[in-house]
């Protein structure tokens, strides 16, 4: 292991003297490794490595161990869902770290751009990046050789990712496997997809349950009383089960590299390449076609019909359960004499030609007031018990602190581009390149005020939660104004508190069971 340069230790004398430390300066080690490269040096390593160049050098540096950060199968291509770098950089910008030190610098980043960007937010802060490999100097040579190694680095990672794409590319085009589990209802056999027999039955209670008419919370009970659980154990959640009814595989259709597909390969490949789709590639499809083009059908009609509302009105529908004939209760709306809606909840089993249950329709006021009461007094006995831990605050400021400093970087950014555009705009006198130069600023000034926006938001979210927060922290109790201000999270709120509600319209009793 080695010790600082001779510039590298002038370097740390400066910001010593800028920052007018008295002391040693101190330390955020930074660890990670991609789950692509199995040959990079392990977390724990990286850490040993950066800690043995701290002792060698604790004349100058220190470490806390509260600030030693790694991250697992993250990417370098990336910065925006790596939490823990996030965490190293928002540091740094509240003084709280002087040197970030890394193993190498392809463990910082390995996009160039991304390196240079963050290495300026090291230098406006008065921090420096070390490495225990390659000594850090601050001089044209210095800067040219750390650009070449990450470009290099960046070039390997988007030369590896074209080797893989293609050679995935080929075998979509003969319809085998290109890794990753096989989707729900499917197993692997010789290279190709075939039919999981058991699986395969939960998938076509899945679509004939929606050409039956059914809800997602119907297909989750059938699917939760026949006992179907998925590949991690779990009950099917409502988002799993639209992901399968979305999934042309389960028709047969073969397809890979999806238009329109979020998959982070794209944003380190370069090149365009196209979508692989052949029809009947799966040879042992799980339902028809005509089964799967009549529920897309149907799921774009309920999906016009929810835009049509600003807002839910029936805040319990998939909760109430009728104790009588065991249907559940939906949502209805009808019109009064009045011309008034009249929003309420009724047994489905009354609807249609069948009619076999006589229960009573209830108001959706009266039962979601009732519900909200007990919803009310179930979370202000935690605040009374002091049952919601201190850390869960702290956490939670923390993600929403991150993501305005996130924010704030990039409105940074802009204004940067900004200025510069308007520099540009001032010294031009060729009219095609002005009006290039203003489209571009219209651009830029729009990217800002989206920015700007969700800026403002998070930070009025951010004031919110604080001044909740406080109050909790001194007893004092949630009002239901507050709980309850958002139908949205309400209805989140409901479903995650109350497992079932089962109504006796014989003895006009309300039941409520929470998870």
């Amino acid at each position: 292991m080695r010790k600082l340069s001779k510039n590298e230790t002038q370097l740390l004398e400066v910001i010593k003297d800028k920052k007018q430390i008295q002391g040693k300066l101190k330390v955020a080690i930074y660890a990670r490794k991609s789950s692509e490269d199995e040959f990079e040096t392990a977390l724990d390593s990286q850490i040993q490595q950066c800690k043995k160049l701290i002792e060698l050098n604790s004349e100058l540096l220190q470490l806390d161990e509260s600030h030693i950060f790694s991250e697992e199968k993250k990417s370098g291509m990336f910065t925006d869902n790596r939490e823990k770098f996030q965490e190293v950089i928002s540091l740094v910008e509240d003084k709280e770290i002087d040197v970030v030190l890394v193993h190498t610098p392809e463990r910082f980043s390995r996009n160039i751009k991304d390196f240079q960007t963050y290495q300026n937010i090291l230098r406006n802060n008065d921090a420096i990046l070390l490495s225990t490999d390659i000594p850090t100097e601050e001089s044209a040579m210095g800067e040219f050789i750390q650009n070449i190694t990450i470009s290099a680095s960046q070039m390997f990672v988007r030369q590896c990712a074209e080797k893989t794409f293609r050679s995935l590319e080929n075998k979509a085009k003969d319809c085998r496997i290109t890794g990753g589990m096989p989707n729900y209802g499917y197993k692997y056999e010789a290279d190709r997809y075939v039919k999981n027999p058991e699986e395969s039955v939960a998938i076509e209670i899945i679509f004939n349950g929606v050409v039956d008419g059914k809800t997602y919370s119907d297909i989750q009970d059938e699917l939760d009383a026949l006992g179907f659980r998925t590949r991690q154990r779990k009950k099917f959640s409502k988002s799993t089960i639209n992901d399968i009814l979305h999934n042309v595989k389960y028709c047969g259709t073969y397809l890979y590299n999806k238009k329109g597909g979020k998959r982070k390969k794209h944003r380190v490949l370069l090149g365009e390449y196209d979508e692989v789709r052949i029809e009947d590639g799966i040879t042992e499809p799980i339902i028809s076609k005509e089964t799967f083009n009549r529920v897309q059908e149907i799921l774009n009609q309920r999906t016009q019909c929810r835009k049509k509302n600003t807002k839910p009105n029936h805040l319990l529908t998939g909760l109430i359960r009728c104790k009588q004939c065991g249907g559940f209760y939906v949502g209805n709306t009808r019109l009064t004499r009045k011309k008034e809606k009249y929003f309420s909840y009724i047994c489905k089993n009354r609807l249609g030609s069948n009619k076999s249950c006589k229960a009573k329709e209830i108001k959706a006021e009266y039962i979601e007031n009732y519900v909200k009461e007990v919803v009310f007094q179930v979370i202000n006995s935690l605040v009374k018990s002091n049952a919601l831990k201190e850390s869960i605050f702290n956490e939670y400021l923390k993600v929403h602190k991150t993501k305005i400093k996130t924010q704030n970087r990039d409105i940074q950014d802009f204004n940067k581009k900004i200025d510069r555009t308007l520099d540009l705009m001032t010294v031009t006198k060729n009219k095609n390149t002005l009006n290039l130069l203003q489209e571009k600023l219209a651009e830029l000034q729009q990217h800002k005020k989206r920015k700007q926006d969700l800026c403002d938001k998070y930070k009025l979210e951010l004031q919110t939660i604080s001044d909740t927060i406080s109050k909790i922290k001194n007893g004092d109790l949630i009002s239901k104004n507050v709980l309850f201000a958002n139908p949205y999270k309400t209805r989140e709120l409901f479903l995650l508190i109350i497992k079932e509600i089962l109504i006796d319209d014989a003895s006009d009793n309300i039941e409520i069971h929470l998870w």
